[in-house]
């Protein structure tokens, strides 16, 4: 799938190629269809706000359709439209 990241602290962010991720038990796959980018993540991908692994995917809010449940998913069926926090 693809994604942008920031690969360089300072630079700007890039669109890449990540592996799609498969859910584990209890987790929903999300595809998303809007996300939030916020300050935090400005100041992050700049270097000047804490430590940051690179690559980093910014963004911690979302919404879209769920497309793949993991083992004992109960909450959510494949269809549902969700938003929320993201985790990373």
């Amino acid at each position: 799938m693809k994604a942008i990241a920031v690969i360089k602290l300072g630079a700007p962010a890039e669109m890449i190629d990540v592996e799609t991720p498969t859910p584990a038990a209890g987790e929903i796959r999300v595809r998303l269809r809007a996300a939030g980018v916020n300050p935090v993540d400005g100041k992050s991908a700049s270097g000047a706000y804490g430590q940051v692994t690179v690559p980093s995917i910014p963004g911690i809010d979302g919404a879209g359709v769920v497309d793949m449940l993991g083992r004992e998913s109960r909450r959510f069926v494949v269809g549902d439209r969700v938003l929320g926090r993201l985790g990373h």
